[in-house]
């Protein structure tokens, strides 16, 4: 999507090949030491995602190759993809409020930079902010289709346990903080089982547009169309199971963990 309506904005160096005099534009203020809070989170949380903002900030955009092929390791352990997220959730939101802020700039010098992106990217912001209210409510609802519960009395119950989890990220040590997210990984997993039974349940039968039906309606064509667009590569489906059922943990438990430690810098893969 970014590449179609302006430019990729996170060009991981062993994914990519930059320009000489790309590079050479954005050396000198790529180099320059952070100063406040904000650089924290802009430069030492996610270079390359920096490096690209300045990049398209000069004129320059970047192209996605999908006939390119590469490899580099990745997380494969619950623990990783965690730390690894923690630092790339931050630069993101940094970054791309970077992006809106300087909108008028960068449209000054890169004339590839359309306004649909800047609506994309204001989309993105919006949906990752309000995106943990809304898993919240999506399992309150499947909650009391399923179960019957109350929907107000499963909204606090989840509330409860985000300031537990909250509690535990800002006072227990790092290790503690993930055996904790495990077991809330596995609990909402379970939880999401029942949502998603009571919530076809509830569309079988009354067919009523509600949060919790809007959604599901919204994930399924997504991911339909995807498929569709891209045949070949359609299997990759197979795995949206496990995307729904950890729903909960990547827009809650993650963000919740992610904030907490915005401090923390260390590398996902190193530490």
């Amino acid at each position: 999507s970014e590449h179609v309506l302006g430019s990729v904005l996170c060009a991981p160096g062993c994914f990519s090949v930059y320009r000489c005099q790309a590079i050479r534009d954005v050396l000198p203020k790529y180099a320059t030491n952070v100063e406040c809070a904000e650089d924290f989170l802009i430069k030492d949380m996610g270079e390359d995602r920096w490096l690209c903002t300045l990049l398209i900030q000069c004129g320059w955009r970047i192209e996605y190759c999908a006939a390119a092929k590469n490899s580099t390791n990745c997380p494969d352990q619950f623990d990783e993809f965690f730390k690894q997220r923690r630092r790339w959730i931050v630069s993101t939101l940094a970054n791309m409020m970077l992006i809106i802020n300087k909108w008028s700039l960068i449209r000054k010098f890169n004339n590839q930079i359309s306004v649909l992106f800047l609506l994309y990217q204001c989309f993105l912001l919006l949906s990752t902010l309000i995106g943990p209210c809304t898993v919240a409510l999506l399992v309150s609802g499947g909650l009391s289709y399923s179960w019957g519960i109350n929907s107000l009395v499963s909204i606090i119950i989840q509330l409860l346990i985000a300031l537990f989890y909250i509690l535990i990220c800002l006072y227990a040590p790092q290790n503690y903080q993930l055996n904790i997210a495990k077991i809330l990984t596995f609990f909402y997993a379970v939880i999401m089982c029942a949502v998603v039974v009571g919530t076809t349940i509830q569309i079988a039968q009354d067919l009523n547009v509600s949060v919790t039906t809007m959604f599901f309606g919204l994930l399924i064509g997504l991911f339909t169309t995807t498929a569709l667009l891209h045949p070949t590569e359609s299997f990759c489906l197979l795995s949206g199971c496990w995307y729904l059922l950890c729903l909960p943990a990547g827009f809650i438990v993650l963000i919740l963990y992610s904030i907490c430690n915005i401090t923390d810098r260390s590398w996902g893969m190193d530490s």
